[in-house]
């Protein structure tokens, strides 16, 4: 019960009282209707929540579920005091989260669930339902977290969806009007529901999410039905999205009653991305007139949000799905339709997941490959750049492929796309995707690598991002290009391993020494920076040295090489990393025996922290106090 008792609620509890022993819910019905209108005022609201209403409102719900189970009673007087009931909660919860609260804790959600599960057949009662549906709308539409968890539970959410599957149909009737209202805030609360991500898709569950896509006509669509069809979009694609759902129920074959064949939940998705539309002359403007352009413009752009929830669920079902079958012979179909950008890009992205795997990265490349050199042009789409760049991503990992997508062209192909360029700054998906395809196909491959030298503009285009970009992770990617290109050529000989001279230049030298001061927190990206300044010190010209020596003082690189051989604790870098540093200094002290004030620099910083570090009794890397015996002997 609530703190305390006013006088309205204290006549309300006498009604409930009288109406467990007499069948009249009338003078109830009344009082609560008085009551649903006296709490639109927001301090009537506070008041009443702090009293005993919340109770008093499942008491009175759970009454009317008792009658309505006695098929020997008139429904109507019972409906009508449950809408009353459900008027009052509207009106108490409204903007009021304590409210909220304590209707929850009272257990309206359960009450409200089992009044949809017991409401008879013979009759569908809008003024009940449309109560109700604003009670729990209400309770949910700005994201009150009780209320959500209340809902999402089956005992709670199974219910709902039963009921919005009963009113679904009669939107298709002329006087529909009333219904559509009740069904949209219906869909409205089960789409709030199911982005919980506490909604696990169950086979029953996922049928009744599919209804609106099966009942209403898909192809000729009412515009007012799209915010109907579009919330039950947003649930399927919540659904799907959900860790630990059983995803293989999409892929369940059901009878469609409306025509001979069956269909899985999976091929309606696709069905109504492939063929959702408004029927001609639906739309309605803001000012009420038929075929008004903003209205078509606002019903174009919510049917376009419906479909791209189902893309994303299609997208993370298609992990799923078995490599053959009617699904991907849709997805090969869909790539064939240069006019229909939405179902091409969903085609790639569906088999950017299917390419995860070597096995399965091999086996699609060769079906693909033509399509995919022709969507790497500058007029491409950027949503389809992201598709097509997402796909080569995971494709151009298997080591046959690298080669089959070198010989095709494609690094140079992205290069003249200008895919690096400032320009597509704002695409950061494409930009990042771009440089990990370039990182995979130089990684154990030198033709590649000396492709990517070749490549006009490739080299300076990454370059120019590596300055520009404000994203570590994009940075630090494209960085790794020329570290995958390094080892690549210092793994040969002759005039490829030569090609490693057009590498050793000052800004990719100093790309990797901001690499090096930068990664402290990713052992991995230090240990590349330092072997790539290893190889470039070791296998590029005269000057290299030099150079290197200049982008470590100018970087926080020298002060964390200087970290690595002479950590501050044990164990703060790996062994393999110490080792590769000491290499990296033997290689300075050979290449740079003449070099300048840099070189000094480097020499001094790099003894003075091994002298420190072993007169403070702490452990040095192996081999790191012989690396410049004469540093005292020279001066900076």
């Amino acid at each position: 019960m609530g703190d305390h008792v006013t006088d309205e609620d204290g006549q309300l509890e006498q009604l409930v009282d009288r109406l467990r022993f007499e069948d009249e819910p009338g003078p109830l019905t009344r009082q609560l209707q008085t009551r649903a209108s006296d709490l639109r005022n927001e301090q009537q609201r506070i008041r009443a929540g702090e009293t005993a209403l919340p109770n008093l409102l499942v008491q009175v719900l759970s009454i009317c579920r008792q009658h309505l189970g006695d098929d020997a009673v008139d429904p109507t007087p019972w409906l009508s005091l449950a809408e009353q009931a459900g008027r009052t909660a509207a009106n108490l919860v409204a903007e009021n989260d304590p409210n909220r609260d304590r209707l929850v804790r009272a257990g309206y959600v359960e009450a409200v669930s089992s009044m949809l599960s017991n409401t008879p057949d013979r009759s569908m009662p809008l003024g009940m339902s449309r109560a109700l549906a604003a009670s729990l709308l209400n309770l949910v539409v700005q994201g009150h977290e009780p209320s959500l968890a209340a809902l999402a539970t089956d005992g709670n959410v199974l219910p709902l969806l039963r009921y919005a599957r009963r009113i679904t149909p009669l939107l298709l009737s002329k006087d529909s009007d009333d219904w559509r209202l009740v069904a949209g805030w219906f869909w409205n609360i089960i789409a709030l529901t199911c982005q919980t991500g506490k909604v696990h898709g169950s086979a029953e569950i996922v049928s009744l999410l599919l209804d609106p896509l099966c009942i209403l006509p898909v192809g000729r669509l009412d515009a007012e039905d799209v915010p109907v069809v579009t919330s039950a979009c947003e649930a399927i694609e919540a659904t799907a999205s959900v860790e630990g759902s059983n995803l293989s129920v999409f892929m369940l074959a059901q009878q469609n009653e409306s025509a001979e064949e069956s269909k899985t939940p999976l091929d309606r998705v696709t069905d109504f991305i492939e063929s959702a539309a408004v029927a001609p002359g639906e739309a309605v403007g803001d000012d009420g007139d038929d075929g008004d352009e903003s209205g078509d413009d606002e019903v174009a752009k919510t049917l376009g949000a419906a479909k791209r929830s189902l893309v994303g669920a299609t997208v993370e079902l298609s992990c799923v799905v078995p490599n053959e079958g009617p699904f991907w012979e849709t997805m090969r179909r869909w790539l064939s339709l240069s006019d229909r950008d939405d179902l091409q890009t969903t085609a790639l992205l569906c088999f950017g997941n299917r390419a995860m795997g070597d096995g399965q990265a091999e086996a699609l490349l060769p079906t693909l490959m033509d399509t995919i050199l022709g969507l790497l042009e500058p007029t491409t789409p950027m949503l389809k750049q992201h598709a097509v760049v997402g796909l080569l991503k995971n494709l151009s990992i298997p080591t046959t492929n690298k080669a089959a997508l070198g010989q095709a062209g494609v690094i140079a192909k992205l290069a003249s796309m200008s895919v690096w360029s400032p320009e597509r700054d704002l695409v950061g998906s494409v930009q990042g995707g771009s440089v990990g395809v370039v990182k995979n196909l130089c990684r154990d491959n030198v033709d590649n690598a000396v492709r990517l030298l070749e490549a006009k503009d490739a080299v300076g285009q990454i370059l120019d991002l590596i300055t520009r970009t404000e994203d570590p992770a994009i940075r630090f990617e494209a960085t790794r290009v020329f570290v995958n290109a390094l080892r690549s050529l210092a793994n040969t000989r002759g005039a490829k391993q030569d090609a490693i001279h057009s590498l050793s230049t000052q800004p990719i030298v100093n790309a990797l020494c901001n690499m090096l001061a930068q990664s402290r927190q990713y052992p991995l990206l230090t240990n590349e920076a330092v072997i790539s300044l290893a190889l470039l010190a070791t296998f590029g010209p005269p000057d290299t040295c030099s150079k290197i020596c200049t982008g470590l003082v100018n970087s926080q690189g020298l002060k964390v090489l200087g970290e690595i051989v002479a950590p501050a604790s044990e164990g703060a870098f790996s062994r393999e990393v110490q080792a590769n540093s000491v290499t990296l200094l033997r290689a300075l002290r050979a290449g740079a025996a003449n070099g300048g004030e840099t070189t000094g620099r480097v020499r001094k910083e790099v003894s003075d922290a091994v002298r420190q570090a072993k007169g403070e009794g702490r452990a040095v890397a192996e081999g790191a106090e012989a690396v410049w015996e004469d540093a005292n002997a020279v001066e900076v």
